[in-house]
């Protein structure tokens, strides 16, 4: 069987986090979806938490339980049940907004010179609910380097379009946070997701654009980003 788009979504010890995760994924207005959960060596109830999702949803649930690796191992194993057009990828402490997948999906398929689609992400302190960073995209008062190269608007899509992305992201990154992407499978069955845990989403992005995949990005926030212990 096939979907749309596969989520991959690595967990540790997060089962407090999973329930509103699993809601705005649920709530998503684009429906047709895979979900592959890795869970990272969890000693909390991480497994019962995805197992009463799981019952209740009726697109596909993969769970994987391994010893702890990281998020980057997790993620590279979840990428073996991929079955997607399509591959999302989500923190399991973040809440992507309903847009968020229809928008990247829709993008990918009207724009077939595009393998990689982003937006911006609110951060939010988990304790309090105050908004740190409105919108990542512009979190310096100015709007990032990424978003000053040359690109092709196509309504609010950002097709970046200049020869001097690969240095820009070398030198500053796109400030795409991995949970707020959507990629095509052939970027990820290409390149594995970095284990050194070391900015590891700027190095990926890095890893996407040498390779020569095209990057395109929304001004508009897409998910929501929580700071916490």
């Amino acid at each position: 069987m096939s979907f749309v788009v596969s989520i991959i979504l690595p967990t540790y010890n997060r089962a407090s986090f999973l329930p509103a995760a699993f809601e705005s994924i649920v709530n998503q207005d684009h429906t047709d979806w895979q979900l592959i959960i890795v869970d990272d060596g969890s000693s909390d109830d991480t497994e019962n938490v995805v197992k009463k999702f799981a019952a209740r949803v009726h697109q596909t649930v993969i769970y994987q339980w391994q010893q702890n690796g990281g998020a980057g191992a997790a993620r590279n194993a979840a990428v073996r049940h991929v079955k997607g057009d399509f591959v999302a990828f989500f923190d399991s402490d973040d809440y992507w907004l309903p847009h968020h997948l229809e928008d990247c999906c829709s993008a990918l398929q009207s724009n077939s010179e595009v393998d990689w689609v982003f937006g911006g992400a609110e951060v939010v302190d988990f304790a309090s609910g105050r908004t740190i960073i409105k919108n990542t995209i512009h979190a310096s008062g100015e709007d990032r380097p990424c978003t000053k190269l040359k690109s092709i608007r196509r309504g609010s899509l950002n097709i970046i379009d200049d020869p001097k992305e690969k240095l820009c992201a070398l030198e500053h990154g796109h400030f795409a946070g991995l949970q707020a992407s959507v990629m095509r499978r052939s970027v990820v069955d290409s390149i594995p997701y970095p284990t050194d845990r070391i900015a590891d989403d700027t190095v990926f992005g890095m890893r996407i654009t040498a390779n020569g995949y095209r990057a395109a990005y929304f001004d508009q926030v897409h998910i929501r980003r929580f700071l916490h212990d």
